[in-house]
């Protein structure tokens, strides 16, 4: 399903999940506000759930 993301939306959702990074750090090392970073986030989430929904 990770194939779906793009790359920004892939290495958020790496550092949110795996790495447990809070919206602050991960905006810090990517250098984006932390408002872009969580819009991102979810939306990378939704697109995750829309898929899976869709391929079951």
């Amino acid at each position: 399903y990770l194939k779906s993301l793009s790359l920004e939306e892939k290495n958020i959702i790496v550092l949110k999940v795996y790495f447990e990074y809070t919206f602050e750090m991960i905006a810090q090392d990517v250098k984006v506000p932390i408002n872009t970073v969580k819009s991102r986030y979810y939306r990378a989430l939704k697109k995750l759930k829309d898929e899976e929904d869709l391929y079951g």
